[in-house]
């Protein structure tokens, strides 16, 4: 999956970008935490401020939204 990308329409911060796009590639909050520096709790509240700006209601709405920045990405 390809690295994400600061976009101007994108509402997410680098950081919940991060963790997003981590945990679709099958991470736990745990390994996003020590590869980001950051604590298990932090790793799950950006995850959950990314998925309520992004109107998500499930992880596999997420894992969708990713595949889908994913490939408009691999497009421009």
């Amino acid at each position: 999956m390809h690295k994400p990308k600061d976009r101007p329409d994108d509402p997410l911060t680098t950081r919940e970008r991060e963790v997003v796009w981590l945990f679709a590639e099958g991470h736990t909050a745990d390994t996003i935490a020590a590869r980001l520096s950051l604590s298990a709790v932090d790793v799950d509240a950006e995850r959950t401020n990314a998925m309520r700006k992004l109107a998500l209601n499930s992880d596999t709405e997420l894992v969708r939204y990713v595949l889908q920045q994913s490939v408009r990405g691999a497009e421009s």
